[in-house]
């Protein structure tokens, strides 16, 4: 067994930060899948540039495409390639997406360098690639520039309204992207409050500084707040809002969903 197995036996997820399409066409991804637990792929344009810039393997892609697309620009020819990459790494990782139930077997593929300060035209280039590459298990990479979180709130909202779902992401912000967060908040639908105690006091959500101001932006917008809550923890819910800010506590007339 290969220390790569061991650590997905381990509980952890082991991710391949390459794609080459020789590499893919001889069988190395597939390889490493099936004998080292291989669960996911991110690529970027660094990547692909060195792939695509080396040896024979894209000569008959670009070849094609060309032939296809007369006076087709340089961005256009890298991205039917990169596109045609990631489908078939994709493909290959489609077993582990099925298997652990979309929990992992993910390839990224990333939007433009180019308009990582350009939040609407992220947005929808995210929306180009997901449709051009059209695999369940393809995951956008933006990046998280100031105009990038906004985009990154577009994308989710447009690809879970298509699921009669909104919903609104909480990720660790530094005290610089403060004004992209509140923002965030403030366009959101729902806030999702799931409430846990923690291993130490400070872990409390009522004692979290970053969940208290999020839940006050939320009231401030008027924004329905959703407080979610771990079966076992039902018992603790009265506990719980007797730790919170009294202009808090009105959370406790919402319904509990429970998060198991």
């Amino acid at each position: 067994m290969s220390k790569l197995q061991d650590l997905s036996n381990a509980g952890t997820a082991v991710w391949l930060d390459f794609v080459d399409r020789k590499f893919l066409n001889a069988g190395g991804l597939q390889k490493l899948v099936d004998e080292d637990g291989l669960s996911g792929v991110t690529s970027n344009p660094t990547i692909f540039e060195k792939a695509m810039g080396s040896g024979e393997a894209y000569d008959e892609g670009f070849a094609a495409f060309d032939k296809a697309n007369p006076g087709a620009t340089a961005m256009a020819r890298y991205e039917a390639q990169a596109v045609k990459d990631i489908q078939a790494a994709c493909d290959t990782l489609r077993p582990v997406y099925d298997r652990l139930d979309a929990k992992d077997g993910y390839v990224s593929l990333e939007v433009s360098p180019y308009l990582a300060m350009k939040g609407p035209e992220t947005a929808e280039e995210a929306e180009r690639l997901w449709k051009a590459v059209d695999r369940p298990n393809l995951m956008i990479k933006i990046p998280g520039t100031d105009a990038g979180v906004p985009a990154i709130a577009a994308t989710i909202d447009v690809a879970l309204r298509d699921r009669g779902l909104t919903v609104w992401l909480d990720t660790n912000m530094t005290d610089n992207s403060d004004p992209a967060m509140e923002e965030s908040v403030r366009c959101s639908k729902c806030v999702i409050a799931v409430i846990t105690e923690g291993p130490r006091e400070a872990d409390h959500f009522f004692r979290r500084a970053s969940c208290l101001k999020d839940l006050r932006r939320a009231l401030e917008a008027g924004v329905h707040i959703q407080p979610v809550i771990s079966a076992g923890d039902k018992k603790k819910i009265g506990r719980f809002l007797d730790a919170a800010p009294d202009d808090l506590k009105q959370l406790g007339k919402q319904d509990f969903i429970d998060l198991d």
